[in-house]
């Protein structure tokens, strides 16, 4: 089974800090995230998914 080891957020494709969710501190101020083996999977919702 393949495990997530990190989450990185790729910060040169962000079209605005300015805009939820990137205007969170938690979310604006990240860079990577290290994860335990034991995180198999994330569902979220990218923000450009609810853009009509």
């Amino acid at each position: 089974m393949r495990y997530y080891t990190s989450i990185r957020l790729k910060r040169d494709e962000v079209e605005d800090f300015d805009h939820y969710p990137y205007s969170i501190p938690a979310i604006r101020n990240l860079d990577e995230i290290d994860l335990d083996e034991n995180v198999t999977f994330i569902c979220a919702f990218a923000q450009r998914c609810l853009r009509r």
